[in-house]
């Protein structure tokens, strides 16, 4: 698929040359390889096919899409928000609120979401046993 292949070569390949699923009539075939190829996000296709055409319309399809990346920093930016109203009415009032932990929870994970996303497209590097220190009392 990710070489350009029609979904009726791909099928005439399965139960021709690897003789599997020959029990299965070829046009059912043909749908699972469609719907599967379907699945195959956009990004992830852009970046491993061997095929120049396959490449092309993978990225013409990013572009035209949903830009997660930035509907996620809007989503995080709305929920920090609300998680400033809630500790502004806690100081106000000088009593914590049960719902200003969910908040905090909620933009934890946005946050982590958008950190996950960055990762998986090459954005953002793990840095496994990495610290870094920096204060008063860090050394130089």
């Amino acid at each position: 698929m990710r070489t350009g292949w029609s979904s009726a070569d791909i099928t005439r390949m399965i139960q021709d040359e690897y003789e599997e699923l020959t029990h299965l009539s070829s046009s059912y075939i043909k749908k699972m390889v469609d719907v599967y190829r379907k699945e195959i996000p956009p990004s992830e296709l852009a970046m491993t096919t061997t095929n120049a055409k396959v490449a092309r319309r993978a990225v013409r399809a990013v572009n035209n899409g949903l830009d997660e990346l930035n509907e996620l920093e809007r989503l995080y930016n709305m929920q920090m928000k609300r998680v400033e109203i809630d500790v502004g009415n806690e100081e106000k009032i000088n009593k914590l609120f049960a719902t200003t932990g969910r908040e905090v929870f909620v933009a934890m994970k946005i946050l982590k979401q958008s950190a996950d996303l960055k990762m998986d497209l090459g954005l953002l590097k793990r840095q496994l046993g990495e610290v870094s220190v920096v204060g008063e009392n860090a050394r130089k």
